[in-house]
C-alpha cells in the first residue's frame, strides 16, 4: 500500500471531512475552525485550518489519533509488514510485506528516502513556510476587517456631516423665507 499523510500534521491528529460518518466513540472532539502548527499540540485559532471543509482532532496524540497512529495499530495485530516512511509532502509511507518476493528489492529501492534527514529538514522548512503564509494571510485579513470598520465610520461620520448641513441649510432657508 502507499499511504499519505503518515507525516505532519496528520501523523498523529485525525483529519475529519465528514466527521458524522464516523461512529461518536471512534471519532475525536474535533474543530471545522481550529488550525494546526507545526510544534502546537492543540488547536488554535490560526495555522493550517479546513475554514469549514475540514476538521481536526482538538489534540494531537494519544490512542486511535492520525494515520501513522492506525498504520502501527494495525501493523501490531499483522505481523510480517514493513513501513518505509519518505518524509515529504505531508508524509508518504508505504506498507508492504517482508516475505514478499519483490521486498527487498523495494526496500533497497526506498532506503535512501526513508525517514531522510535532508527531506526531513526540507518537508520542515515547507511546511513552516506554508503556515507562515497562512499567518500572513491572516494579518491581511484582519487588517482588511480594521481598514472596512474605519471606512464605515467614516461613511457614518459623512452622513452625519450631510444630515447636520443638511438641517442647517434648512434652518438657514426657513430663517430668510420667514417675515419678521
Amino acid at each position: 500500500m502507499v499511504l499519505h499523510d503518515v507525516g505532519w500534521p496528520a501523523a498523529r491528529r485525525d483529519q475529519y471531512y465528514a466527521p458524522e460518518r464516523i461512529d461518536r466513540e471512534a471519532r475525536h472532539e474535533h474543530s471545522f475552525h481550529g488550525g494546526v502548527k507545526p510544534g502546537r499540540s492543540q488547536l488554535g485559532p490560526d495555522g493550517f485550518r479546513g475554514a469549514g471543509s475540514f476538521a481536526w482532532a482538538e489534540h494531537e496524540g494519544g490512542p486511535r489519533n492520525g494515520v501513522l497512529t492506525a498504520v502501527e495499530d494495525f501493523m501490531a495485530t499483522e505481523p510480517g509488514l514493513r513501513l518505509m516512511r519518505v518524509p515529504c509532502i505531508f508524509g508518504v509511507g508505504f506498507l508492504y510485506p517482508e516475505a514478499a518476493s519483490w521486498a527487498d528489492r523495494l526496500t533497497a529501492f526506498l532506503e535512501p528516502f526513508h525517514e531522510n534527514p535532508l527531506l526531513r529538514t526540507m518537508e520542515e522548512n515547507r511546511t513552516a513556510l506554508y503556515v507562515r503564509v497562512l499567518d500572513l494571510q491572516d494579518d491581511i485579513e484582519a487588517q482588511r476587517l480594521r481598514a472596512d470598520r474605519v471606512i464605515t465610520g467614516l461613511h457614518d461620520e459623512i452622513g452625519e456631516l450631510e444630515a447636520a448641513d443638511a438641517r442647517r441649510s434648512l434652518a438657514a432657508t426657513e430663517a430668510s423665507t420667514t417675515p419678521s
